[in-house]
């Protein structure tokens, strides 16, 4: 189904309103015991879909468990949510709500878009683990189509409609109420006759079973329908595209963290920090005049569980004032609204040194025990110029369990020997000064984690007769990340160490090469 994004999402939503939506049920399913892991689609996405759709529906997978009921459904990486049933959804939660107390066969709406960009709408039959019941709900074609009247009463019902999508209305209240308001309507055309509506019956199956393609069932349903399905379709036409506004991109970190980015920023690892990159930076003759990091480090342990938190305000004050020594923060912190939970936005303004007007803008969260920050410098226009974008990013803030690279997991060595001599022309064999250490770590990775590291040296150095011993032990230990070829060591003191890892040879002669910003090592496997 290679079409427009515009026409893939009206069909999708077509096919949603005439599909049934099974029974209640005591159960209350949810999208992560389903296998799904979801992510906000950005507020100009879902403007673009209300506009293409009227309805304001979409939430991106981001992720899904394998074995899970979706993963075996066919729901994939990427996909974008309508609705489940004719529930339509915008948000996690939402999902989690259109679940609850549903039972068997639920049909999800679907869009999807191809490596080469294509837009694709589909429906995805998801089975849930309970009984199904033997009540559907009416399809559309069951019900009466009221096109005339006055205006203000249909403007209702149209309302209604939305209510109902959005799980706002019980099935009895809604049916009750759009009684009500159809029959204060002056009716232009007849019910349809159960003629009519054993054939629309016989024509949806036909296109549920793939006996007809979407074109085909749209024109005999419209034939069936009358003109004032035509003139509707013939709207629908004249719509404005879904174009989205941003291709996003989610960034995912082998310690769990991840967020939603626009596909053209650049996101780089530099030390302890992630520098994003818009495609337009702002420069001058001396350089950028704009820059976006994120920074985040442990702060349950300080007893931290909130941005809000005045030892949050006063770290950031610290941090921002090392850049910008002239700065003073701005009001107090601001709230917003995360997928996360509530985080803060906090600003910082000075004058730069020709004059410019600088701000620091600081949007600040706590997520299972990080603290995690995004930072706009720069500029004053140009940051706030990318408000929104920048809000987008950290709303989709998300802390998951970190990646664990089997391959590195194991017991690893490393040993080497230092010599330093005195080689001065005004020294001789005997006043010669020199020095010769030999040492011996070994890492430990293990599969739930965890590191240890223990590093053990002796030195011999002397001269003119006198020579001098030591003995040193050193063990460190920590948590461990790794995947896409990185290993992060971080230790009890939240202190990072970052590494590009690769292993090579068979087991039990592996080797672990290890690379840092200034060294490279290489481990061979304890014996």
């Amino acid at each position: 189904m290679n079409r427009t994004l515009y026409s893939a999402l009206v069909v999708v939503m077509l096919a949603i309103v005439l599909c049934g939506v099974p029974a209640q049920a005591d159960n209350t399913p949810s999208a992560k015991g389903i296998g799904l892991t979801l992510l906000p689609l950005a507020p100009e996405d879902l403007d673009a879909i209300q506009r293409a759709t009227r309805r304001r529906v979409g939430v991106m997978v981001s992720a899904v468990a394998r074995e899970s009921l979706c993963a075996k459904a066919g729901i994939k990486k990427g996909d974008i949510i309508l609705a489940l049933g004719s529930t339509g959804v915008d948000s996690p939660e939402a999902v989690d709500r259109a679940l609850s107390g549903k039972t068997g066969k639920l049909d999800v709406g679907i869009l999807r878009i191809s490596p080469a960009g294509e837009p694709d709408a589909i429906i995805v039959p998801l089975e849930l683990p309970m009984a199904e019941s033997k009540e559907p709900r009416p399809t559309t074609a069951d019900k009466t189509r009221p096109d005339a009247g006055d205006a203000d009463t249909r403007s209702k019902l149209k309302a209604l409609e939305d209510a109902r999508a959005a799980g706002v209305l019980t099935e009895e209240e809604y049916k009750k109420k759009k009684a009500e308001l159809e029959a204060k309507l002056k009716p232009a055309t007849k019910p349809l006759n159960p003629e009519t509506q054993k054939k629309l019956k016989a024509l949806e199956d036909a296109r549920k079973a793939g006996v007809l393609s979407e074109a085909e069932f749209e024109r005999k349903r419209t034939e069936l329908l009358g003109t004032g399905a035509a003139k509707r379709a013939k709207a629908a036409d004249k719509r404005t595209p879904l174009i989205p506004s941003v291709k996003s991109t989610v960034y995912e970190h082998p310690i769990g963290f991840r967020f939603v980015h626009p596909s053209d920023w650049r996101v780089e690892e530099q030390g302890e920090m992630l520098v994003l990159t818009p495609p337009n930076q702002a420069k001058n003759a001396q350089g950028p005049i704009e820059a976006y990091l994120i920074a985040g480090e442990r702060v349950d342990s300080e007893g931290i569980n909130s941005a809000s938190d005045p030892m949050v305000v006063s770290f950031l004050d610290e941090q921002v004032r090392q850049l910008l020594p002239n700065a003073s923060r701005k009001g107090d912190p601001a709230p917003v609204d995360t997928s996360s939970g509530k985080g803060v936005v906090l600003d910082w303004s000075c004058k730069g040194p020709n004059g410019q007007d600088l701000i620091a803008r600081c949007y600040a969260n706590v997520i299972n025990g990080h603290g995690v920050v995004l930072s706009g410098i720069g500029v004053r226009s140009n940051v706030e110029a990318r408000d929104g974008v920048l809000r987008r990013m950290f709303s989709s803030f998300g802390m998951q369990e970190g990646k664990i690279d089997p391959a590195l997991v194991g017991e690893w060595a490393l040993s080497g020997t230092t010599s330093i001599t005195n080689w001065s022309q005004w020294e001789t064999a005997y006043s010669r000064a020199k020095l010769v250490s030999d040492s011996k770590t070994r890492l430990t990775l293990s599969r739930d984690g965890t590191w240890k590291r223990v590093y053990e040296s002796q030195t011999l150095a002397g001269g003119g007769g006198i020579w001098m011993e030591s003995n040193d032990r050193k063990v460190s230990q920590g948590r461990w990340f790794g995947g896409g070829g990185m290993l992060y060591l971080v230790d009890d003191q939240d202190l990072w160490e970052t590494y590009r890892a690769k292993v090579e040879g068979q087991p039990g002669e592996r080797q672990l090469r290890m690379a840092s910003e200034k060294t490279g090592t290489l481990w061979s496997e304890a014996r």
